[in-house]
Parts: structure tokens; sequence; C-alpha cells
């Protein structure tokens, strides 16, 4: 599974993907992402906060990180 907010026309901002254990390692994860780009096309710009330990999965699969993403903390 996959969450994202996209004006389907310059950005789509992917809050996370979901991947049951038992299919972990299977391409699960990359099939998800590219059935996003694909449905999204060339022209929108993935953008993603990756949790520290699938940091290794989205260079993996081609993905670069930024600096330019800011945030602002809030408790829940």
């Amino acid at each position: 599974m996959a969450r994202c907010l996209t004006d389907f026309e310059y950005s789509c901002y992917l809050s996370e993907i979901v991947v049951l254990s038992a299919y972990r390692g299977r391409g699960m994860g990359k099939l998800i992402l590219q059935s996003i780009e694909n449905y999204l096309g060339c022209r929108v710009a993935i953008n993603l906060r990756a949790d520290p330990s699938a940091i290794g999965f989205y260079s993996k699969v081609g993905y670069e990180p930024v600096d330019n993403m800011f945030r602002i903390h809030r408790e829940g």
C-alpha cells in the first residue's frame, strides 16, 4: 500500500509505503513505486521523507537525497 498526495501536475508527496512482512524482500515496494511513477507520468516529481531504515531501499531504486526539505515538528 502507498499513501500519496498529488496535484497530478507538478508534485506528489509519498508519505509511506507499507508491505506486509510476509511479502518483504520480493520486490513489492519497487513494484508499488513503479506503479505510482507510471500512473503519474514523467512530469510529476515524487517527493518523500524516508525513514532512516528505508534510505538504502530508496537509493537502490534510484531516488536521490535532497537537502531542501523543511518541517515543523509537532507533538501528537
